[in-house]
């Protein structure tokens, strides 16, 4: 899943350590790629995290979409 050309950075505050955590169960699949719940060690929290595949981010109308969709998802 991840992407050796990828430079990790640190965390956003409120966001999860991705590097830290570990999956707890795939969720589903679609043709954009898996969603999957993972949990963070440090705080026992459990997210959902979808996991799309670098051919659909290539579009920028569906890139903006996913943004968008992430900031409302992020209010709830």
């Amino acid at each position: 899943m991840s992407d050796p050309a990828a430079k990790p950075s640190a965390p956003l505050p409120g966001m999860p350590d991705l590097e830290a955590c570990t999956l707890v169960r795939e969720l589903g699949t679609t043709t954009e790629g898996p969603t999957v719940l993972v949990r963070e060690p440090a705080s026992g929290r459990q997210f959902v995290l979808k996991i799309y595949d670098k051919s659909v981010l290539r579009d920028p109308d569906f890139k903006s979409r996913v943004r968008l969709d992430a900031s409302r998802a992020s209010l709830l």
